[in-house]
């Protein structure tokens, strides 16, 4: 691996071009375009202000301006189709929830309707953009599938009187639903019947022998680098590794949760991601937010679970193979593949702190992002990513 100087950006933000030729990176009020492979700036652009984003389109074209009337005041209400042909909104008129399709070329709306929730939460579109996932607030456990006409194809509630729906995904190739829920599972809908085929519990103590289980074990600085480190506010961790898990029961790590202490508590399945090749589903319980656990979809178990020292800021698969990426607020990036793990350090920069992961659209580099600084680093493509070959 090779990796970039550590340069600025302003609050964790890059965007890599789609054809991954640029990058975008903003720094307070003024916006760079570099090149994706020598990191140089090629365009800049200044701004009267600090640069954020707003529900406005803006035409490169005609310099036409258009608005968004009404949007809903959610994370997760304003999501384009795969294809960018269409752009779905959240909205909320008269104490009740729609949702408005607009056609990306003209931004003429092509289609409005009510939706059968008292709280929309949020809006996703399936990965071959069929149909659109819409769910309710925390406080009611339900999901609906809409198509495109704006009829409803399916309700689901999995149970009642309790938190419910913390997140969701689509598998790239659209068959299959993952529902991340605040009772600490993960339940996985087929889209074919609309039928959960099977629930992934995420339990702090693992008896299983199937799943391989990764600690990571620091070796920190003795005698007077440590010392020297210490008064130059250094890390004082020298390396980090990860070492296989052998005996069971392992017991992780998690946050005790006081009932009725917290409106949302620090729990359940927040974050699920799925690989590109449809293969694995990577999740964090947030109450054990240390770890990261990775799901066989063909098979429907466990494949394997990565604890580490600190919690995980970020998690992000290549998006040409299967390889996960992590940070955990230090100086290293981890990866995870079929193949093993393994731990790099960014020479030079003890002090990034890295906050969360960029792949780019080839898979070849990843842009480490800290609070308001970056690197790079350029992967070698000979580093392993398929499984091993098992003889019959």
């Amino acid at each position: 691996m090779n990796f970039a100087e550590v340069l600025k950006t302003s609050g964790s933000l890059l965007t890599w071009s789609p054809d991954g030729r640029f990058c975008a990176v903003p720094v307070t009020a003024r916006l760079e375009i570099r090149d994706s492979t020598s990191l140089q700036i090629l365009v800049t652009y200044n701004c009267i202000d600090i640069i954020q984003l707003r529900i406005t389109v803006w035409s490169l074209i005609n310099k036409s301006v258009s608005y968004i009337k009404h949007p809903k005041n959610i994370a997760l209400g304003l999501q384009f189709s795969p294809d960018h042909d269409y752009l779905a909104v959240a909205e909320r008129r008269e104490c009740k929830d729609y949702l408005s399709l607009l056609e990306t070329k003209s931004w003429q709306l092509v289609k409005h309707f009510e939706v059968a929730t008292r709280d929309l939460a949020g809006v996703q579109w399936s990965s071959d953009g069929s149909v659109l996932a819409i769910w309710e607030s925390p406080l009611e456990y339900k999901i609906h599938i809409y198509s495109l006409s704006g009829h409803c194809l399916v309700t689901y509630s999995a149970y009642q009187w309790s938190l419910g729906i913390k997140g969701i995904a689509w598998s790239p190739s659209g068959q299959f639903l993952a529902i991340g829920s605040y009772d600490q599972k993960v339940r996985l809908m087929n889209h074919l019947t609309w039928r959960i085929i099977a629930d992934f519990p995420h339990n702090s103590s693992i008896a299983s022998g199937n799943c391989v289980i990764y600690k990571e074990i620091e070796k920190p600085l003795t005698g007077y680098p440590a010392t020297l480190a210490s008064v130059q506010g250094l890390p004082l961790v020298l390396e980090t590794a990860y070492e296989e898990e052998e005996k069971r029961p392992v017991n992780i790590a998690s946050i005790s949760v006081e009932p009725g202490k917290q409106s949302l508590p620090r729990m359940g399945i927040g974050t699920l991601l799925f690989s590109k090749d449809n293969r694995y589903l990577a999740t964090r319980n947030d109450n054990m937010p240390a770890s990261i656990w990775i799901w066989n979809i063909p098979k429907l178990t466990l494949k394997a679970v990565l604890v580490h020292v600190n919690p995980v800021r970020e998690f992000a698969w290549d998006p040409q193979q299967p390889r996960l990426a992590l940070c955990t607020g230090n100086n290293h990036v981890y990866f995870w593949s079929p193949f093993g793990c393994l731990t790099v350090a960014v020479p030079g920069a003890p002090t990034l702190q890295i906050m969360s992961v960029r792949w780019h659209p080839s898979g070849s580099c990843l842009a480490l992002m800290g609070r308001d600084q970056f690197s790079v680093c350029f992967l070698d493509s000979r580093f392993p990513v398929k499984e091993p070959e098992t003889s019959s």
